[in-house]
């Protein structure tokens, strides 16, 4: 699926039945690639009625998506302002900061 969205981010959301991620890939400036994920436990997929299951958590995904991609939207237009300078997460990005912070000292090590 493609999208007017520049967002690098990796979305992910643990449940206790499955766990799925959307990743936004830019493909140009007014353009981004949304590719959504979703695992499931080998029981829950051996389960009779898992496709009826899982057709629900596709519901859901298919609800937040168009929330997710109004705030991409507006990112992408605030981007191609003429004031728009990249810079170091905001004191309002606190918990991305952390969760980025958390991965690159999983990847890297701690600085």
């Amino acid at each position: 699926m493609t999208s007017p969205c520049s967002c690098r981010t990796p979305i992910s959301l643990p449940v206790p039945t499955s766990f799925w991620w959307k990743t936004y890939i830019p493909e140009g400036v007014a353009n981004t690639r949304v590719v959504v994920n979703v695992c499931f436990p080998k029981d829950r997929v051996a389960r009779d009625d898992f496709e009826e299951v899982a057709s629900q958590y596709y519901e859901r995904l298919d609800t937040t998506y168009p929330e997710d991609l109004g705030v991409c939207k507006a990112v992408q237009r605030g981007m191609q302002s003429r004031i728009f300078e990249p810079g170091r997460f905001t004191h309002h990005e606190m918990n991305l900061h952390a969760f980025a912070n958390y991965l690159v000292d999983r990847v890297v090590g701690p600085t």
